[in-house]
């Protein structure tokens, strides 16, 4: 096979009125992949993901509390207790700087770059998940973590947690940005809130 006759040279035209590309190697591969594509089929591109004010207010301040300590470890998160009654307004409390192990912190580092690109919601699950016993052990309460990463991110993650079933593979690559960071990162890992990947299907990859 010539390296041109791998270009893709099939569009699905439905998609393409929508505004997706979806390409095809050839005629026989978009037909061997109709039963999987045809459930999203026409269906309009997700809308890009916008960054919240405070989610890019947090960000800077992790940078800058990373960049203002260069001779220690930077934290993964920055926590921000909320003002209590006694709280006065114009000295709100200081962000509690988060570590985590040397096991997860690559993890969570991939998760909160790809919720922060992306607002992937799986992602934040599992960054709330890897940060909740750290908040907790420096005082901090698992509600007040839930209200900041929703207002961060932009959706609800209390419903989320509640409503969240045990996702897929791929749904989980996707959370982390891609199946490479999956193999590299997640299969020593995944013992966060029961999840077990399918070693056999791992392996196939």
């Amino acid at each position: 096979m010539s390296a041109t006759s791998a270009l893709p040279t099939e569009l699905c035209e439905l998609c393409r009125q929508t505004g997706r590309h979806v390409f095809y190697c050839s005629r026989e591969c978009q037909t061997k992949d109709y039963p999987e594509h045809k459930k999203t089929c026409g269906n309009p591109p997700p809308p890009a993901f916008v960054p919240t004010p405070l989610l890019i207010a947090h960000i800077n301040a992790l940078l800058e509390f990373a960049e203002a300590r260069k001779d220690s470890p930077p934290p993964a998160y920055l926590y921000f207790p909320p003002p209590t009654s006694t709280t006065n307004p114009s000295s709100p409390p200081e962000p509690v700087p988060i570590f985590l192990t040397d096991a997860s912190k690559p993890l969570f580092d991939i998760l909160y770059h790809t919720a922060s690109s992306t607002g992937n919601q799986l992602s934040v699950n599992l960054m709330f998940s890897l940060l909740l016993e750290e908040v907790e052990k420096k005082g901090g309460q698992e509600k007040d973590l839930i209200i900041q990463l929703s207002d961060e991110f932009g959706f609800d993650l209390a419903k989320a947690l509640d409503e969240e079933v045990d996702p897929e593979e791929e749904d989980l690559a996707a959370a982390v940005g891609g199946e490479e960071n999956f193999g590299v990162l997640c299969k020593p890992l995944w013992n966060l809130d029961g999840i077990v990947v399918d070693d056999e299907a791992f392996e196939k990859r």
